[in-house]
């Protein structure tokens, strides 16, 4: 095992780790175990430290001896605890690592030689590649080659593996690293394991980057120190001790607030340029962190997500700027990415839908795209109209529906709902985010976000995620979502949103020959 990687690992790199040498380590910790609980503890009828420091509490003595030498006595029979759970620590610790990356080798090889059957070869940096051979060689032999959404497929599975060998190898090294970094003193505050390794070393993360954050002026914070919250994030994300630490050290305001002053901190300081670009990676990764966060179902994180709910309705700036934010704005920009939890989303949904029903009338472009209210660039994810990355992100809707595109499932709920169907289908409007008084001939990007919500909720795929179709079998709950979204549009007529066609195109052609049942009967009932 390496053990000091920083780089993901490539495919030669996992295919040539030998574990006999890691296994070797593994047995001899083991042996170094039982032999240091013995000189700990007793056990084999020799003297042990734990016998030394019962003689020595038991001991007559009076004078210096009574404290120094008690004394001494009891600290070398600590050291010798200490030195065993230590040692404990490095055998649970290497122990889960060589059955971790056993795990990993073998996934690896299924993984390749199942490719291989459909014509795709892995090369040695993890690259896959059609490898069909040419008719010429082939002849008469029928061998298909693949398409590029099952390269896609099967690139994105060797990239998984890659990743959570290297995962494996970091935590692994930094417990280790941890373990060893007093040469003259052992510690009983070890591991038990590599999931417990990483529970600790997210929570550690977690409380540096609060107390970053906490310094304030994160609009200052240079290249290279973003690039590290970055990678953190990026390392963390899918940690629960990581994602419910930050989130609850942070709070619920502090973590709108953070975004706020990161994304656009006034003063003519928008970012730009290679920090915009950054900024995209830490919004989406900061937005999956999040979502992991949502899951926990903790007093303390169900009390975060009501506070965030209840702080949608807030405004959000800076000190000297009239312009404000709401964070029903600026939380919808922290869940572009990430499988949030069911429970959240609806009640987020219901929170904002009410908030959107008390402004009477409600007309989005005012709302949520009023510069005067706002204005600020919250959105990384997607270049603006000058070619840079960084738009306002002005419509929560737009963040939230992409959210449900995430979670099949709650999209296939959602949009069974008759109400919701209507009003997020037909009474709705929505805007062009760049240019909300505009002409509308834009792309309007909240309708964008739901085009991809409605193909989840028909198809009970995620759309961010490449799949291979191999069967067309759909639920009831899918159907009735697919009926009732064809019925609603069929109504547009010559005014069906652009944004909305190509994924309803993916969403007809995988309905097949349900379509044009479903169509003739929209069709002869208007």
């Amino acid at each position: 095992m390496r053990l000091m990687a920083t780089d993901m690992l490539t495919v030669q790199e996992l295919n040539d780790l030998r574990l006999g040498t890691p296994k070797t380590s593994v047995d001899d910790w083991r042996t170094m175990v039982g032999r240091l609980e013995k000189l700990a503890t007793g056990g084999d009828g020799q003297v042990s430290a734990k016998d030394l420091q019962k003689k020595a509490n038991a001991a007559d003595w009076v004078g210096v001896n009574a404290t120094v030498s008690r004394q001494f006595v009891t600290r070398t029979a600590a050291q010798f605890d200490d030195a065993a759970s230590e040692a404990k620590s490095v055998l649970a610790v290497l122990s889960d690592a060589h059955a971790a990356f056993t795990q990993h080798k073998q996934d690896l090889r299924t993984a390749i030689d199942e490719l291989a059957k459909r014509s795709i070869y892995v090369n040695g940096n993890g690259s896959v590649i059609a490898s069909a051979p040419p008719p010429a060689v082939a002849g008469k032999a029928d061998i298909p080659r693949p398409t590029d959404q099952e390269l896609e497929v099967a690139q994105r599975r060797i990239t998984r593996i890659l990743w959570e060998a290297t995962e494996t190898d970091r935590i692994a090294a930094r417990a280790l690293r941890l373990l060893a970094k007093d040469k003259y003193d052992f510690t009983d505050q070890g591991s038990t394991g590599l999931e417990d390794a990483d529970h600790d070393q997210g929570r550690a993360d977690a409380e540096y980057w609060r107390k970053e954050i906490a310094k304030g002026n994160v609009e200052d914070w240079s290249k290279e120190k973003l690039a590290r919250f970055n990678e953190t994030l990026k390392n963390q994300r899918d940690n629960p001790g990581f994602t419910e630490t930050l989130a609850l050290g942070l709070g619920a305001d502090g973590t709108l607030q953070f975004w706020r002053d990161l994304a656009d901190p006034g003063q003519v300081k928008t970012p730009d340029g290679d920090r915009a670009k950054l900024l995209g990676d830490v919004q989406k990764n900061l937005s999956m962190s999040l979502a992991g966060a949502s899951h926990s179902t903790s007093p303390e994180m169900e009390a975060w997500k009501k506070d965030l709910i209840a702080a949608g309705g807030k405004l959000y700036g800076h000190e000297g700027i009239m312009a404000k934010t709401y964070g029903f704005q600026i939380m919808s920009n922290l869940m572009v990415k990430g499988k949030f939890d069911e429970g959240f989303l609806d009640d987020y949904y219901k929170g904002l839908r009410t908030f959107e029903a008390e402004k009477k009338p409600f007309d989005p472009a005012s709302i949520w795209g009023n510069p005067s209210l706002g204005g600020a660039q919250l959105d990384y994810t997607a270049k603006g109209p000058d070619g840079d990355y960084g738009t306002t992100g002005s419509d929560p809707m737009a963040g939230f529906l992409k959210a449900v595109s995430h979670n099949p499932d709650y999209a296939t709920e959602l949009f069974n709902r008759e109400d919701v169907a209507d009003y997020l289908l037909t009474e709705r409007e929505y805007y062009d985010e760049d240019d909300p008084y505009g002409k509308g001939d834009g792309t309007v990007q909240s309708r964008d976000a739901l085009g991809k919500a409605l193909l989840a909720a028909g198809t009970g795929l995620n759309p961010d995620q490449p799949h291979v179709i191999t069967s067309y079998d759909h639920t009831d709950a899918q159907r009735q979502v697919f009926d009732g979204t064809l019925r609603r549009l069929a109504d547009k007529g010559d005014d069906f949103p652009p944004e909305l066609r190509d994924d309803m195109a993916v969403l007809l052609g995988n309905w097949g020959a349900d379509f044009h049942q479903t169509a003739s009967e929209v069709f002869s009932a208007t």
